[in-house]
């Protein structure tokens, strides 16, 4: 039930918000599109934007997926920070990770 609810509350709110983070690039690698994006290619990072902590699980990393557009990813490399704009397409919550597409660097 909670599950359901966060998905409507997601739908509601948040989906297609601009949204800008930063944080430090886990993976980057040049992809051929895939959900939401209207570039031909692009670089799919993985950027760590947050960390929370809880007293079961420990300290856990929230991870965005990122769509940024190739012109303006280039030389992205694992450690390095970066900030980024783009809109908010899907969120998961089990595995704590948030997706955006059609991003910029902004740094």
């Amino acid at each position: 039930r909670l599950s359901f609810e966060a998905d409507n509350r997601f739908e509601a709110e948040f989906r297609g918000k601009t949204v800008t983070l930063g944080g430090t690039v886990k993976q980057a690698r040049t992809h051929e599109t895939d959900i939401g994006s209207t570039d031909d290619e692009i670089v799919k990072a993985v950027v760590t934007v947050a960390q929370i902590n809880s007293e079961l699980y420990g300290t856990n990393d929230i991870d965005a997926v990122v769509h940024l557009r190739t012109a303006t990813a280039a030389g992205l490399e694992r450690g390095d920070t970066v900030r980024f704009r783009g809109t908010l397409e899907r969120v998961d919550p089990f595995m704590r990770n948030l997706f955006v597409i059609e991003a910029e660097r902004v740094d």
